[in-house]
């Protein structure tokens, strides 16, 4: 559509342009193309009937208008068969009977209606309509007989290669390939991102580089398969025709492209090594019960590195026996385009299988494949054990004796009352309180003459200490060693127990 404010472009200028979207137009098989068709083709039926049908010379005309059932016929098969070959046939074989006179053949009304059908250029003046009508007709049979002569030439090729495989594989007829899903880019990254959010589609990648064509299928999951040796015929017609860029392509020859993709991607599917990894087994049952086989029985008859897929759409599950024998099951949850695709095929008929089996070898088939639900498990029986214990024994405790400084009141009391050091020394009795032995190089401790600076000791009368009552200070200074006989006095354990204090 043209951008606003910008004129149309004339018919005349533009042509060969115009010519190539007229015939794309009449050739356009979906729903809103052929209705269009059949618009433009009672459109010029009604203007040719209109002289017939008057009251006042219609008995005149009806003897001139003698196309009608040729007309009928026409509209009849182009809307029972959507086929761009059978419409253009249709076509060429009413206009090629008739006259061209302008304001009185159906041939000349019909091509005014589809000149005037096609959008985005100006509309033809009256006195340009007749000339310009004629050179459109003369362009649009040209190229409708250069189409049929290729569609003729391909099908014929293919019924050769249907004849040739079905002679060396007794094979029954294929069935007529449905090209309606069918998406062609003319590059890998385009096809990947369409692929993950249009999963009902197939998708292609045709890239020419430096002269040579690279075709690649890209699965749902994004990943490219090439195709180039499986699709030799493909590259072939891209040659014939000269096409360098596939969105260039006319809706003719782009449907031609989209039937040999998916030749070559079935021929990749059934002949690539890539898909014999793995095998794959949707709902297996006894062939003299149907029953269901169940996963151990399948491993009891050996079956390894297979895919089992079970259910129906809506409902299906999927397994993984792998090269021991080891059975994993599969989420789908965890991979929706999957999911998403299986639910869309109903039925899932055997040709979708090798397809299929190309999206399971995508597949992880280790034990963190199942997903979310098996992480969850995994988690909740590792929360349930707790902390992992030590294999070894603990170490037994120690017990430290502490001492209790309220049991020694009067201890303290004692200290406080005892007058200074005298002068003389006293030994110590045996019921006395130990002091640390004197080393051997030292002098021997004798009392100051002076009190003690640090204390301010009243007077009071001397007090001996009751040891008896304290075996706790016993045990604590029992370890160090008795003074010398004679070297000691009583002042001089006062002394260390003020030391002590300090």
């Amino acid at each position: 559509m043209p951008q606003k404010g910008r004129e149309l472009p004339e018919v005349t200028d533009h042509l060969d342009d115009f010519v190539e979207k007229l015939l794309t137009r009449v050739a356009d098989e979906s729903e809103e193309g052929r209705a269009a068709l059949i618009v433009s083709m009672e459109a010029a039926q009604k203007i040719y009937n209109e002289p017939a049908e008057s009251w006042f010379y219609g008995w005149f005309y009806q003897y001139t208008r003698t196309r009608g059932p040729e007309i009928d016929t026409a509209i009849s098969s182009i809307k029972a068969f959507p086929e761009a070959y059978i419409r253009l046939q249709e076509i060429k074989i009413l206009v090629s009977k008739g006259e061209w006179l302008p304001d009185s053949s159906y041939n000349y009304y019909l091509f005014v209606e589809l000149i005037r059908s096609v959008p985005g250029y100006k509309p033809l003046e009256a006195e340009l309509m007749h000339p310009i009508t004629i050179k459109v007709k003369n362009k649009i049979l040209d190229k409708i007989d250069n189409f049929m002569y290729q569609y003729q030439a391909t099908q014929k090729a293919v019924a050769e290669r249907n004849n040739e495989l079905a002679s060396t594989h007794r094979s029954a007829p294929k069935k007529s390939i449905n090209v309606d899903n069918v998406l062609l880019f003319n590059n890998v990254r385009d096809a990947q991102v369409s692929a993950k959010h249009n999963i009902e589609k197939r998708h292609f990648s045709l890239v020419l580089t430096e002269g040579n064509w690279v075709i690649s299928w890209v699965d749902l999951g994004g990943r490219a398969h090439d195709l180039d040796v499986y699709g030799k015929e493909l590259i072939a017609l891209l040659v014939e025709h000269k096409v360098n860029d596939v969105d260039q392509a006319n809706e003719i020859l782009a449907k031609l492209i989209k039937n040999e993709c998916v030749k070559a991607r079935d021929h990749f599917l059934k002949e690539g090594s890539f898909l014999k990894k793995a095998e794959l087994m949707v709902n297996p049952k006894k062939n003299a019960t149907h029953e269901a086989i169940s996963n151990s029985a399948l491993i009891d008859k050996g079956t390894t590195a297979t895919f089992v897929l079970r259910g129906k759409p809506h409902g299906y599950s999927l397994t993984w026996i792998n090269h021991v024998g080891n059975v994993k099951t599969i989420s789908l949850d965890a991979y929706p385009q999957l999911k998403k695709w299986l639910d869309l095929q109903n039925p899932l008929s055997e040709e979708k299988y090798p397809e299929l089996k190309a999206y399971l070898l995508q597949i992880s088939t280790t034990s963190a494949m199942a997903g979310m639900d098996f992480f969850k498990k995994e988690l909740m029986s590792c929360l349930a054990k707790g902390p992992k214990k030590s294999g070894h024994p603990p170490k037994p405790t120690t017990t430290v004796n502490k001492l209790d400084l309220t049991r020694f009141a009067e201890l303290e009391r004692c200290l406080e009352t005892r007058q200074a050091p005298s002068q003389s020394t006293v030994p110590v009795e045996a019921n006395m309180l130990d002091v640390p032995e004197v080393p051997e190089d030292a002098s021997v401790a004798t009392v100051s003459e002076e009190p003690a600076s640090s204390l301010d000791i009243p007077s009071a009368p001397k007090a001996r200490l009751n040891l008896s009552n304290y075996a706790a200070v016993t045990q604590l200074f029992g370890h160090q060693p008795k003074l010398e006989e004679g070297t000691s006095s009583v002042d001089g354990s006062e002394q260390g127990f003020q030391l002590h204090r300090r």
